[in-house]
């Protein structure tokens, strides 16, 4: 995930200067938290959802933004874990993308669409004349994931362009400190969705040894250390990871050994040259691994990567693309940063970006990962206890009257409830999320804002930076077909496209409401598609 950046001092309106309908035009800054949430004594998740249910129907405007998913309870399956001498070769399909039944039950009429122009994009690339099977993209992520819950977003939007035959899914590399855990995490998860042969490795810890701690300085630039989250890591047990989603071996060298991820990162750069492939690298946290891997193999990446997907903020000049020093990704090791891309734009290797603008413009709510959470799936649940609890924390943090104890000083109270919840939102009648007046949680245009805990119903809004970009893998003639995306006219460079500027004149590169549907979609598919799998494996093993 990309946390907020942009100008190092932004302007904050007054509250009174604050219309709801700017609100909702306006395109912002993302964020994460750097402050854990207080001990509770009692599931935050449980609370929001009975609120959610509780005052559902009283939103006569407000439509149910997703159909409700199936719902299976089902035990977990074994794990597979893969070692370094396994062969990721990205075809771990275990089934014809062809094959009937490729689209879920339980999803909306809309969401359907998404998966009938995605297998159109699958079909018309095999009836091309010259089909060989390599325009297929071999997509290859460096994530840090469980930081939050985006990243774990863009992993279930990987498995279904994977399993539909979108993209070959070939391998993933964890990073950021503590990045042995974050291997753990990413092996349980990948088979809970029955990936077993596509392979994870342990990266670096995402910064260099003379990366700083603490509070981030107004225009300091360099690196900095990441402070774990109490909701990171919730349920992991180091003998078996996380309790939902568990891995029988978590002493496999792929997970624990250091350098690890740049040895996978070798062996698949190696397997497609022999196959005769290139690879896509998304790249969605810090650019630690992949500058350190140009540094001990320049040519292999030179001369195996097709193109480059990111996550974060950047700007273009000179055909060049270049790194924000205050983007989250980058200022882990701003040094690798400014370098990798200065080698991107030396070798004019092809990249697309995909913004925080293009993230807060993607209309995504709380409901999504409710229908997440009720198809069973462990990964559902995951998603959904994070999603309270990452931003309760942030919240508190958003509350704090120190700017220094704020994730940025301009992050304030005001800055949350505007841009992460609904809470100007209910006062303005053109917003789904307009509450009349006799809601029960209506509220007056200068009522005191809400108290710490307070806010949780009003926690309406999902940001899944990273899910952007990973549908951002699956090649222009996919992303054409599902018309997520701008002309794109405005580009200022040939090579390089930037998906959401925040101008001036600001342009979000997406068409927002065709967005939200495909990742709904995809996440709400992909997690149907692993549960009946998982029934079904279960009920063959009785």
């Amino acid at each position: 995930m990309e946390a907020a950046t942009g100008p190092s001092s932004p302007s904050t309106p007054s509250r009174k200067d604050i219309s709801p309908r700017k609100v909702r035009s306006e395109q912002v800054r993302g964020a994460r938290i750097d402050k854990a949430p207080a001990k509770r004594q009692y599931s935050l998740t449980d609370f929001s959802n009975k609120v959610s249910e509780k005052f559902r129907s009283w939103m006569p405007r407000r439509s149910q933004r997703l159909a409700m998913g199936a719902t299976h309870g089902v035990p977990s399956v074994g794990n597979g874990v893969n070692d370094i001498q396994a062969s990721p070769t990205g075809t771990s399909h275990s089934f014809d993308p062809r094959e009937p039944g490729l689209v879920p039950e339980g999803l909306s009429a809309d969401e359907k669409l998404i998966y009938k122009s995605l297998l159109k994009v699958v079909k018309d690339r095999e009836d091309h004349v010259d089909y060989d099977g390599k325009d297929t993209p071999s997509v290859v992520a460096i994530t840090d994931l469980a930081k939050d819950y985006d990243d774990l977003a863009a992993l279930v939007v990987l498995k279904e362009l994977h399993r539909i035959g979108v993209i070959r899914l070939v391998g993933l590399v964890a990073n950021l400190n503590p990045s042995q855990k974050r291997a753990i995490f990413g092996r349980g998860a990948l088979n809970s969705l029955q990936l077993l042969d596509v392979p994870i490795a342990r990266g670096t810890t995402g910064y260099t040894r003379t990366a700083y701690q603490g509070p981030d300085i107004k225009g300091r630039a360099g690196t900095k250390q990441h402070k774990e989250l109490e909701h990171e890591f919730k349920g992991y047990d180091d003998s078996r990871g996380m309790e939902e989603f568990p891995v029988d071996n978590v002493n496999e060298e792929i997970l624990t050994k250091e350098g690890a991820g740049e040895e996978l990162l070798k062996k698949l750069f190696c397997e497609a040259a022999e196959s005769g492939r290139k690879l896509t690298l998304l790249l969605i946290s810090s650019l630690e691994d992949i500058y350190t891997f140009l540094r001990s193999e320049p040519d292999i990446l030179k001369d195996g990567i097709k193109n480059i997907v990111l996550q974060g903020g950047y700007s273009i000049k000179d055909d060049k693309l270049i790194p924000a020093s205050d983007a989250n990704n980058n200022r882990y090791d701003m040094k690798a940063a400014e370098k990798f891309h200065a080698w991107m734009k030396e070798h004019e290797i092809p990249s697309a970006v995909y913004t925080k603008v293009a993230a807060f413009a993607t209309p995504l709510y709380t409901d999504l990962f409710i229908e997440l959470e009720k198809t069973g799936h462990p990964l559902g649940k995951h998603l959904r206890m994070v999603q309270v609890e990452q931003d309760l924390a942030f919240y508190i943090a958003a509350c704090e009257k120190d700017p220094k104890k704020r994730f940025a000083d301009y992050m304030d109270q005001e800055w949350f409830l505007k841009f992460k919840t609904s809470w100007f939102d209910n006062l303005d009648p053109d917003s789904p999320s307009y509450l009349p007046r006799n809601h029960p949680l209506y509220h007056a245009p200068d009522a005191p804002f809400p108290e710490l805990r307070a806010v949780i119903p009003y926690l309406d809004k999902v940001v899944v930076y990273d899910a952007l970009a990973a549908l951002g893998t699956a090649g222009t003639d996919a992303l054409d077909e599902l018309q997520v995306l701008t002309d794109g006219n405005n580009q200022p460079s040939e090579i390089h496209r930037i998906v959401g500027f925040a101008g001036p004149p600001p342009d979000t590169g997406i068409h927002p409401k065709q967005m939200a549907t495909a990742l709904s979609a995809l996440l709400k598919g992909s997690l149907l598609d692993s549960q009946s799998r998982r029934k079904s494996s279960v009920e063959m093993g009785s």
